[in-house]
C-alpha cells in the first residue's frame, strides 16, 4: 500500500489507519460504492489511462472543460459536470476552495449522514464512468 502509486488517494483519504466503523453502519450497496472509490476500483480517467498506457498528464477529465486530470479529487470537488450533485450531497465547506486537508476531513468524518451522502455521491461519479 505504501509503495504502490495507485494507493496514493487511499492513503490520503485514510490518514488514521483504523477500522472504518461507518462501513458497518452504511447500507451494503453504499459501503461497497465508497470502498470501490477509495481503492480506485472504477473507470475514472486516472485509472483507465493507466491500463491504456496514457501518460499521467494526459488522463484528463472528459466531461468538463477545466482541462484537469480526471482523478478522484477532481470529480469530488471541482468537475463542473457534478456541480448539482455536489451541492446536494456535500457541505459547501468542502468544495469551496477545496484542498487535500478538506478531503481528509471529509473521508475521516464519523458522522453517519455525511458518510452516507459521500457514498451516494461517489456512486454517482463511478456510475457516470461505467457507462462510457
Amino acid at each position: 500500500m505504501y509503495n504502490n502509486s495507485t494507493c496514493h488517494n487511499y492513503r490520503a483519504m485514510t490518514i488514521v489507519k483504523k477500522p472504518q466503523t461507518y462501513l458497518l453502519k452504511l447500507p451494503k450497496y453504499y459501503a461497497y460504492a465508497l470502498c470501490k472509490f477509495k481503492c480506485t476500483n472504477h473507470h475514472l480517467p486516472i485509472v483507465k489511462g493507466r491500463y491504456l498506457n496514457i501518460p499521467l498528464d494526459d488522463r484528463k477529465c472528459t466531461i468538463c472543460n477545466l482541462n484537469e486530470i480526471g482523478d478522484e479529487f477532481h470529480y469530488l470537488f471541482k468537475c463542473t459536470f457534478f456541480t448539482a450533485h455536489r451541492a446536494l450531497y456535500m457541505m459547501r465547506y468542502y468544495y469551496t476552495q477545496p484542498n487535500m486537508f478538506k478531503m481528509v476531513q471529509l473521508f475521516e468524518s464519523t458522522d453517519y449522514h455525511d458518510m452516507l451522502n459521500l457514498a451516494k455521491f461517489t456512486d454517482i461519479i463511478v456510475k457516470q464512468f461505467r457507462a462510457e
